[in-house]
């Protein structure tokens, strides 16, 4: 079943509709047996479960695809800093998302930071971030004290929610073993 919801997000990211997802989600519960999720029965419920997994996964996808633009060398010799972005169409922002983005939140590329609090930063979010030259005076020049620490209840830092303390780019982009150059491990 994991494989055949792995296709149909290809298949989303090259183009495919949400509805055309949908079809291909029903197609796969059903070609697996796999009853009793939630959401399950109800068309509110399955239209919510589809569209809460059709949403994290290309916004993870998109977010790999701007680690990999943002990383790019050329770039870089450029645009060394890389500044947090929150969205503001967000229903239920975030405290700390909403913060790091007022505060103009503009750290060199190469930050740790960046690691684990590359959005998105959870389910729902929708902040991104953007290269430039250099902090514009105001912006905050360094993380927010704290933002390191592991928290118990999430195994995560503050503002990140539990399971998605990394970077989609790092993840799905990486060096070869032979140190030959950048591989694409899920293609």
């Amino acid at each position: 079943m994991l494989n055949d919801l792995r296709l149909a997000v290809e298949k989303s990211n090259k183009g495919g509709s949400i509805n055309e997802f949908r079809k291909d989600f029903a197609a796969a519960v059903q070609k697996s047996g796999w009853t009793s999720w939630t959401g399950q029965g109800s068309a509110a419920g399955e239209a919510w479960r589809t569209r809460v997994i059709y949403q994290t996964n290309m916004a993870t996808s998109y977010a790999a695809g701007r680690w990999k633009q943002l990383n790019d060398p050329e770039l870089l010799m450029v645009r060394p800093f890389w500044r947090y972005i929150h969205s503001d169409s967000v229903l239920s922002p975030r405290p700390q998302h909403k913060a790091w983005g007022d505060s103009g939140l503009t750290l060199p590329a190469d930050h740790p930071f960046w690691a684990t609090h590359f959005p998105p930063n959870g389910w729902g979010c929708h902040c991104s971030v953007q290269a430039v030259r250099a902090p514009k005076t105001g912006d905050a020049t360094a993380p927010p004290e704290g933002w390191d620490t592991v928290l118990d209840k999430t195994d995560a830092p503050p503002g990140i929610d539990k399971g998605w303390a990394y970077a989609p780019g790092p993840c799905r982009y990486a060096t070869a073993p032979d140190g030959a150059g950048q591989v694409d491990y899920l293609s």
